[in-house]
């Protein structure tokens, strides 16, 4: 296509995509899914197991207000869990929301998005080789992990660690 000098081209509506909207827009058939009997929820992810448990309706009431938070803003249903420092408990609150979304049988995308210290796949018994950081990397399709036991629970692992994951992650909209 030319462009004429002073004009601009028309913008692609793909190339804003975030790597969330794509999985649900366009490269759903370009998404692998690997189902393997050893991507399951660890003990420590106690709302998979004990739905009594104190920190089960803990997990299951932040849902509702995220819910009800999202009804009224009408925006995305992308929830990004920072924090400033490591070992704070964000992989595990990230999961479990995950767990509690699932459950309620939305489907759901848990992307670990921490290129540093990744956890998800150690919470979830997934292999790490390749994920969101090859994805992001060299164009490749993304490859989700089921989960089994949770039905509309995918996993997309962090993948093995670039050497700029800053870089990476600030030229692609993730959310």
């Amino acid at each position: 296509m030319s462009v004429e000098p002073g004009s601009q081209a028309p913008p692609d509506p793909d190339s804003e995509l975030s790597i969330i909207e794509a999985v649900r827009k366009r490269q759903m058939q370009q998404t692998r899914v690997w189902h393997t009997d050893h991507v399951r929820p660890s003990s420590e992810l106690v709302l998979a197991y004990d739905a009594q448990h104190p920190r089960s309706e803990a997990i299951r009431a932040l849902r509702t207000k995220l819910l009800l938070a999202r009804d009224r803003s009408r925006e995305s249903g992308t929830i990004a869990v920072l924090s400033p420092c490591s070992g704070e408990g964000r992989s595990q609150l990230c999961a479990e929301l995950g767990i509690a979304f699932a459950q309620l049988g939305r489907h759901t995308l848990l992307v670990d998005a921490d290129l540093r210290s990744p956890r998800q796949h150690v919470l979830f018994g997934a292999q790490n080789q390749w994920g969101l950081a090859q994805t992001l990397c060299q164009g490749e399709p993304l490859r989700l992990h089921a989960v089994q036991g949770l039905q509309h629970l995918s996993l997309l692992t962090s993948g093995g660690a670039p050497l700029n994951p800053l870089e990476l992650l600030s030229g692609v909209r993730v959310a």
